[in-house]
This record gives C-alpha cells, sequence and structure tokens, in this order.
C-alpha cells in the first residue's frame, strides 16, 4: 500500500480498496452508465463516513495498479472519468455541508442577537423589578406604620369611652334594680333600652379593640390543659340572662368523665363561645331552643352549637365571617358584624378551624376544632 493514512483505519481501507477496485476494473473493461451512478454512491457514502478525497485518491492509485486492463490511453481515460464521478459525489456532498453550516452559522448569530437583546430587556426588567421592590417595601413599612398608628389611636380613643361608658352602665343596671328608689313601668322600659344601647355600644369598642389587636399580630395566647365542660359553663352562664328575657331554652349535651382535656386560652375560648350562643340566642324564636356539646374526632375536638332559629342560606355562608358581613335575614336583629369574624382569627390562633350548616327557618349549627392536651407537650 504506498499511500499510508494513519488516520484511517486499515480494515476500512481494504474494504473500501477491494470494493473500488471491483467498480474500476469492471469500468474499463465495460464502461456502463450503471457504473458511474456506483461510483457516485461510492464517493457520497465515503463523505458519510467522514473521509476526505484524499482517501479516495488513495483508493483510487491503489486500485489502478491492480487493474489487469490497464495499459491503454483509452483505460487511463476511463478510469478518470470514474474518478470524476466520485469526486463530484464528494464536491456536491461537501457543498451542501457548507450551504447548511453557512444557513447555521446565519441563524446562530440571529439567536445571538436575539438572546443579547433579550438579556438587555431582563437587566432592564430586573432594574424596573428592583425599583418596584423598594417601592414596595417603603409602601409596606407606611403601612405597618399607619397601621400601628390607628390600632394605638384606637385603643386609646376606646379606653376612654368604655371608663365612662362602663360607669354609666354600673349606675344604670342599679337603677333597673331599684336601688334608688321604684319606677314606673315607663321609666323602666326607657331605662332597659338605654343600658342595652350602652352594652351594645362597649361590645363594639370590644369587638374593635379586638380586631385592632388581631391586626397588628398583637394577641398573645396563654395555653394550658382546661376541662371543655367548664368552658361550655361559663359561657352558658354569661348567655344566660338573654336567653331567660328572650324565652329561648338554653341547654348542653353532656360530657363523660373522660372526655380528653383540651389546650387552650380559656378566656378567648370563652370569648368564642358566648359569641357563637348570643347570637344563636339572638336569632332564634321565643320558645326555641340552643344546644351546646362536643365530640373528639381524632386528635381534635369538635364544639358545636345548634340553634332553632332563622337559619342562613347557603350563598350567605360563604361570606358570614368575613368583617361586618350580615346575613340581610338577621340584619333587622342589629349587630357589629365583627363577632364571628373575631372567633374565626381566635379559632385560627388556636390551630383549628370554624364553620357553620344551616338552611332558611331550619336553624344553624356552628363548629370549630380544638386541639387536645398532650400530656408531653
Amino acid at each position: 500500500m504506498p499511500i499510508s493514512l494513519e488516520w484511517v483505519a486499515e480494515e476500512t481501507f481494504k474494504d473500501l480498496l477491494a470494493s473500488y477496485q471491483q467498480l474500476l476494473c469492471a469500468y474499463i473493461a465495460n464502461p456502463d452508465d450503471a457504473l458511474h451512478q456506483r461510483a457516485a454512491e461510492l464517493g457520497r457514502s465515503m463523505f458519510e463516513r467522514d473521509l476526505g478525497p484524499d482517501v479516495l485518491l488513495a483508493i483510487h492509485h491503489e486500485a489502478l495498479r491492480n487493474c489487469p486492463q490497464v495499459g491503454s490511453e483509452d483505460a487511463v481515460k476511463r478510469s478518470g472519468d470514474l474518478l470524476f464521478d466520485a469526486l463530484f459525489a464528494f464536491t456536491s456532498a461537501f457543498r451542501d455541508l457548507a450551504r447548511e453550516r453557512q444557513k447555521d452559522v446565519e441563524r446562530l448569530e440571529r439567536y445571538a442577537k436575539a438572546l443579547e437583546s433579550f438579556n438587555q430587556d431582563m437587566v432592564h426588567l430586573n432594574r424596573e423589578l428592583q425599583a418596584q421592590k423598594a417601592e414596595l417595601t417603603r409602601s409596606k413599612d407606611e403601612l405597618q406604620r399607619l397601621a400601628n398608628q390607628k390600632s394605638d389611636l384606637l385603643s386609646t380613643v376606646s379606653h376612654e369611652i368604655r371608663t365612662p361608658l362602663t360607669s354609666l352602665l354600673g349606675y344604670g343596671e342599679f337603677l333597673e334594680e331599684g336601688l334608688y328608689g321604684e319606677m314606673d313601668p315607663q321609666q323602666i322600659e326607657v331605662l332597659h333600652r338605654m343600658v342595652q344601647g350602652g352594652r351594645d355600644l362597649l361590645e363594639l369598642i370590644n369587638n374593635l379593640l379586638d380586631m385592632s389587636k388581631l391586626e397588628a399580630n398583637r394577641i398573645e395566647l396563654h395555653c394550658e390543659p382546661v376541662r371543655l365542660s367548664i368552658l361550655i359553663s361559663n359561657a352558658l352562664e354569661k348567655v344566660a340572662p338573654l336567653a331567660q328575657r328572650k324565652g329561648v331554652a338554653l341547654s348542653m349535651d353532656p360530657l363523660p368523665e373522660n372526655f380528653p382535656l383540651v389546650e387552650v386560652d380559656a378566656m378567648r375560648i370563652i370569648q368564642v363561645l358566648v359569641n357563637l350562643v348570643g347570637n344563636a340566642v339572638k336569632f332564634t324564636e321565643p320558645g326555641g331552643s340552643v344546644v351546646v356539646g362536643a365530640r373528639q374526632i381524632d386528635d381534635k375536638v369538635q364544639v358545636y352549637v345548634k340553634d332553632t332559629g332563622i337559619g342562613i342560606s347557603e350563598d350567605e355562608q360563604k361570606r358570614l365571617f368575613e368583617r361586618f358581613t350580615q346575613a340581610e335575614n338577621i340584619k333587622r336583629y342589629g349587630g357589629t358584624g365583627l363577632g364571628l369574624a373575631i372567633s374565626r382569627e381566635l379559632i385560627a390562633l388556636h390551630g383549628g378551624t370554624i364553620w357553620v350548616e344551616s338552611m332558611p327557618q331550619q336553624g344553624a349549627t356552628f363548629t370549630f376544632t380544638l386541639p387536645l392536651w398532650q400530656e408531653a407537650s
């Protein structure tokens, strides 16, 4: 093998030499047009195997030496024609490859320009986002400052109102009890309305204070293990006078002696119970009933307040726990629309949830969950 191409495997070279030599000798002996096509196919196959024209020239040179028909000028011309067909296939393939690569280069240049533009846009967008973030931070700080000011102002004003209001309610209750002398029925009715209005105003002030503390995250729970029956009894005792005046039966479903303890802030849960039971009494007509009970579900306790009142439609239930929201059929009973919203927030602080099940004119059942006391904790 006079021409040595170190980067071409010897087996590959021998295989190609055998194919080309057979083709060349056949063409010199009988120049058939079909052999032209086979030569072109051989050239393309070498291109696809990533072999260059130098390998084809080396194979052609070696094949000429081994073809016995070579000797005449006509035979040499025919061998040149066949080599041209193979080289032409090479040239066409390389030219097509060059065009494709040129297209790839142009396409990559377009991509590069597009990416550069995109990168500039991203830099610009990032600057805008940073500026907006800084502005939002300033706005958040300002809103927090205003919220704190509002909370402080509300707390101060409410305190200044609540102190004299408590005194007025105290004297009003003394008058109702007849400590300052007897009054006629008309005077007692007017006094009763005044005292009730004062109680409603005091409830509004307390609710506003609680909502302000919840918004500012200023309510801290002091949780401890406690018997749920004690909390329910305490709440029922507070609402009993209202239920008695209205003629609504108030009761508690008995809990078993071994009912598990709950780990809660007792005063806050009593507040929730008083609100739910008070609402139930308010929206239940005379002769109706309100029942409070509880049941254990897995690692939580469900507390329920069930009444036989006017009920709530399904659409109104969806927004019942929002602030300053009341169902249309209960607006005539008055109220601030804050009690349920505050109850939901207080239950959420205990890691629980609250919901209502009701239908118009078929009563309502409010249920909330509380965590069980775990002795290990």
